[in-house]
Formats: C-alpha cells, structure tokens, sequence
C-alpha cells in the first residue's frame, strides 16, 4: 500500500492463473507479486487451488492477500468473476446479459476479461453490446488491458479510446487490470535467487508482467476493493511507459501526487535489500544464506509453513535443506520483514541428489521399465504398477531394465508408484504413467495401424478449458487415434466422433471451436518448460484443413538446426480432414523436418499429448485429454505419454 495525502492506495491484479504455471508450488507466484509491489491478487484458479497461495502467502508474507476467482468461458468471450457461489450458467448460453447478470447476483464480482480476445471483441464489442453491458449494471468492471499481446494490441489500444470518450462524456465506466498469466518461458541461465533486478518476473512468463491496478480503498478486503471499482476509484498503470488509465480526477491525482516518485523509491528500497546464497542449495544437506540488512526472516519449512529467524550481520546456516516436493529442482521460499515494514519475497532454488528416469521400454523382446540415474545413485527402488500387479524392489547403481511382459501391447497408460532411496538414507517418490505405445511403419495401409480410444470417462479432466458440461459419452463425442512413421514423416490419423462440426476461427485461436491440439517433444528431453517441444492445432476451418504450429522449440542447439518460427499457419500442406458419418477424419503427415532436430529410426522415443475440443455453436462443451488429464500444467513436456518407433509394419 502506498500513502498519498492521507489517501491509501493498493496495488493489485484481477485475473491471473497459477495452477497453470506450477498446480504444485506457488513460490514464484508470491515472489513475482512481492517484486511488484503487490497487495492482491485475483486468481482464476478455483477455492481449492487459492486455498494453497493463501496459506503460502499468510505463512510468508503480512500483507499480500489472494482471492479466489474463475474464469468462465462462452461462446460469445470470456468472464472473471471473484466469490462465485454455486455453478456457473452453462458455456453454451448464448444471452451474454441474461448470463453476466445471473453471475452477478451468485458472486462478489463479476467482469468482463480482456474485451480484445477474438469472440468478445467480435461479438461483443464489435456487435456494439459492450456498452449496453456496462450501462446496463449487467457487470461490475470490465478487464481493460493497455499494453501489446498477440494480435490484438490495436484492439487494446481502441478499447482506451473507448474508455476515454465514454469517461469524457461522463459514463461511469469501472476497469480493472491483470496479467491473464499461464505459464513460465524457459530461460537460460536462471539465478539461484528469484527475483532481482538482474532477473525481474516478466519476461519469464508468456504474457507481459506490465500492467498493475491501483485501488483507492480504505483496506486490502474484497468489500473495501469492490466498493472501489463500483464506484470507478481505480486506475491502471502500463508500468513500461508509466502510463496511466483511469478517472482524470484520479490520473492527475497521482501525478500531483508523487505516485510515481514514490513508485521508484519502492523500486530503489527493494533493490537494496539482496539474498545472497553462497552455494547452490541440494535437498537434505546444509544450505546458508545472508541478508543484507536485518531483519526478521522466514525460512521454509514446507510450501505452507516458514520457521522465524533474525537476519543480521552474519551468514545464516539451514542445517538441511527441506524437501517440500520431489522434484528435480524446485524454488522454496524465503522471506525478509525489515523495521519500516519493508517485505521481500525470494524463491531459492534447491536441487534433489536423486535424479531418475523411469521410462517405457518397447523393442522385439517385449516391454520393459528403464530405470536410468540422471546422477551418480547407489540405494534401493520399489516399483509398483498396481493394474498389472508389479511391485518390485531391487538394488540400483546403473541403467536397469524392469521386464514387463504384461504391458506390451497395451494402449492404456500405467500408473505407477516408484520409491528411490539412496545409500545415506535420502528418499524420493514418483508416481506418473507409461505408455506402451508402438509407432509402426506405415505401408499406406490406415487398416493394419492399431487404434487407441479416447473415448473413456477417464480422459475427461476434472477441471480444464473447454469443459462446459459432463461428458455425453463416446457416441457424442470421442475419438479413435492410430500413430505410424516412414522415413519421411510421422503420421498421425484421427477419426473423430462429432455430428456438428463448427469452426469459425483458424489459427492460434482455432481451439475455441472444433479443433485437435497435438504436443510434440521430438527429442524426448521431458523438460519441466516447453523449451524443446512442438505444439500444433489441427481444424477444419472455413478455408479448408490448416494446421498451425503455437509453440516451437526455443532451447535446442546445434549442428544445423534452425529455430522454427512460432505462431504460424502451415495450411493444409500435412493436413487432409475428411467427413464421415457423424464425425471427420484428420490425417496428418508431418515431415521430420517440421520437427527438427529429431533422427527418427526404430527405437526412437518421442513425448506426445493430445487434447480435442467440442463446439457445437454456441461455446465448447466438451475436451478431451489423451493419455491421461494433466491438472493445470498440461504444457509440462515431462507429464506427457511417450511413443516408441517401431520398426515392424
């Protein structure tokens, strides 16, 4: 909070995701928030979720307050609302008003999220209902985003012309601000303390960390905020240009003011106070620390809990470094209070001595789990797969191969259970799935290529985008996929079970209607980020069969590899879809070099997901996720099934 002429002015945000980020650890969360000099944050990420940031922020912080809130999505654009009780209206009702109002009266608040995505600036704000919401009390705020994302910043930029008349002209118009973030960027290079100026929070993210909300209100509690934004006592600041939206009383009052001199003070004090780590911090060995001013300190204890320590001139020791997730390297937070109620948040980066791969194995003898050290190891692993009854336990030094004759053939993936225990007593758990999926040569014979079903219960998730409703089974909506390869392509054909096809979009934003989302980790690399992957949407589209690449790898290197370019249509070049009864066909035929630098040959491993959307007209009602649903994170390359070329016919 900053004071200006007796005036309280809080800092927050009012839509942003975290499960999507990391559905486990919201340290870099609360660290980011700090660095910005947060108060609030609203995020999209349902009770359950904002229940952990919430304990995470009240065990390492004595201000910063989460909120909970959902994002809902129609066919005609998106809306956030806070302290929804009850259900949500389904996707598909086409009354924006009728829906917006109803929302209003089962939560805290409602706003209308970023008016530039493509199906509310189309049907909304090009259609010319926007002011008629906003006039009509049908929302509390709308979600106005200033600076550059995607195509739409010449929309964002309309929508402040849009604002500004409608202020000039007196309308009272209440706008809120937010990150709308999903997920972190791979970086080279990251410090072992985040976040400083060196290594600042955007850029680390998908969406620019460059807009904030200043809140005139007596007290950081939702009905002091709402009473804000009701009343149109907010303002948002584009941090990179320091420009600022909002009332012109408010605007000149925080120019007047200070408000920016007194932002870069914020800034200067924040920069002051460093957390230097000597040594990279190992789980279950000693780790140290020091502060550069005094202070009272909060060491982790768990993701939720934080042990009190003084900081002053001395080098702090941790006699073990804790184990809060079983992860390959995590950030554990650390907290500094000063006098003056000066608050850094850090994220310290803690690395685990135990490092396995617990792979599929496929070859002519049969099917196997590889079990391979990524570090010297030396102890004991059980591994259980409970639906073939395994449960095995063996010493571990080197590469070892599990038989495991009971899965081949299979094209259900296997939960298993793996504890690692080394020679000083350290333990580690996994638990994941394996697919057993062989990828054979293709003979221009769809017929002799087995089928997988996705056309379970088991691979609807519990809570993703586009799920709209329950599941109306296999006859409704479903799919049949068949994975093959040559030397010059990998294959894929998917027969999808679907009697209303509806596309109106094509590109990035094909997946809000009927569309096939495919995730490529060409190499195998199993990352935490999306560094070294592929992602693609496959539609039919007005225009005829597109397939457009979203993601392309960023971290790969060498020989003559070239970085694709993201966000590009390939057209129908790979791509045929066809009409059947009740449904299409999409063939897919992706040159090896679309997925540089992969060097298929028979036994090549790849990590692939795949995702399918359900849109009869009037929103999505309906996903699919294929092997298993991925909770928040799906774009985690390392949480993907695994394909093994084959090279039997």
């Amino acid at each position: 909070m900053i004071a200006l002429q007796g005036r309280k002015v809080f800092i927050g945000g009012f839509h942003d995701h975290w499960a999507r980020a990391d559905a486990e650890n919201g340290t870099l969360l609360l660290a980011a928030l700090n660095y910005y000099h947060y108060d609030f944050c609203v995020l999209m990420d349902g009770s359950q979720a904002c229940a952990r940031w919430q304990q995470a922020a009240e065990a390492y912080s004595d201000g910063l307050m989460i909120y909970p809130g959902h994002e809902e999505g129609y066919g005609w654009g998106h809306v956030v609302t806070i302290g929804r009780r009850g259900s949500a209206p389904r996707s598909d009702e086409p009354d924006a008003e009728s829906v917006l109002t109803r929302l209003r009266e089962t939560s805290e608040m409602v706003f209308l999220a970023h008016p530039a995505y493509p199906t509310t600036w189309q049907q909304i704000v090009q259609a010319g209902r926007l002011d008629r919401i906003v006039d009509g009390g049908c929302v509390d705020g709308v979600e106005l985003t200033v600076e550059r994302f995607y195509s739409s910043h010449a929309r964002n930029a309309e929508l402040v012309r849009w604002y500004q008349a409608r202020e000039q002209a007196g309308r009272a118009t209440p706008i809120v601000g937010g990150w709308d973030m999903h997920m972190m960027q791979p970086l080279h290079h990251l410090s072992a303390v985040l976040y400083t100026n060196e290594n600042p929070p955007n850029g680390h993210y998908e969406t620019p960390c460059s807009n904030r909300t200043l809140v005139f209100a007596e007290e950081n509690s939702l009905p002091a905020i709402k009473d804000a934004v009701i009343h149109c006592r907010t303002v948002i600041e584009e941090m990179p240009s320091g420009r600022l939206v909002g009332p012109r009383e408010l605007v000149e009052f925080l120019e007047r003011s200070g408000y920016r001199e007194a932002i870069r003070e914020r800034d200067r004090e924040r920069d002051s106070i460093t957390l230097e780590v000597p040594g990279r911090w190992v789980v279950g060995r000693p780790g140290r620390l020091r502060v550069s001013q005094p202070g009272r300190l909060r060491l982790p204890k768990t993701l939720t809990s934080a042990a009190p320590r003084q900081a002053g001139e001395s080098e702090i020791a941790i006699p073990a470094v804790p184990t809060v997730l079983d992860r390959d390297s995590v950030y554990l937070p650390v907290s500094w209070r000063g006098a003056d109620s000066d608050e850094r948040i850090w994220g310290v980066e803690a690395s685990h001595p135990i490092r396995l791969e617990i792979l599929p194995w496929l070859d002519a003898n049969g099917a196997a789990v590889e079990l391979l050290p990524q570090l010297p190891f030396e102890g004991e692993v059980r591994l259980r797969i409970p639906a073939i009854d395994v449960d095995v336990e063996q010493s571990l030094s080197s590469r070892t191969l599990v038989p495991l004759d009971a899965a081949k053939g299979t094209d259900l993936p296997l939960h298993y259970e793996l504890t690692a225990t080394n020679a000083s007593g350290l333990c580690r758990r996994y638990a994941g799935f394996l697919t057993f999926v062989g990828v054979r040569r293709f003979r221009d014979d769809w017929s002799r290529v087995p089928e997988i079903g996705v056309d379970r219960p088991e691979f609807v998730p519990k809570s993703a985008y586009g799920l709209g409703r329950p599941w109306p089974g296999a006859g409704v909506f479903s799919a049949r996929l068949q994975f093959a390869w040559d030397d010059a392509a990998f294959r894929m054909r998917a027969t999808v079970r679907d009697a209303v096809h509806y596309q109106p979009f094509r590109g990035h934003y094909a997946y809000n209607a009927d569309c096939l989302q495919l995730g490529i980790d060409p190499m195998l690399r199993r990352k935490e980020l999306i560094g070294n992957v592929y992602t693609f949407n496959l539609a039919l589209t007005q225009d005829g069969a597109e397939l457009y690449r979203g993601w392309a790898p960023t971290d790969e290197a060498g020989g003559d590899f070239q970085l694709p370019v993201p966000e590009v249509s390939l057209g129908d070049r790979y791509l045929r879809v066809m009409p059947v009864a009740d449904g299409l066909v999409y063939e897919l035929a992706l040159p090896w070099s679309e997925l540089a630098p992969v060097n298929a040959r028979p036994g090549h491993r790849m990590g692939v997901y795949y995702i399918m959307f359900n849109n009869d007209g009037r929103g999505l009602l309906d996903t699919l996720h294929w092997p298993v649903p991925i909770y928040g994170m799906w774009l985690n390359p390392r949480k993907w099934g695994i394909l093994t070329l084959l090279d039997a016919e």
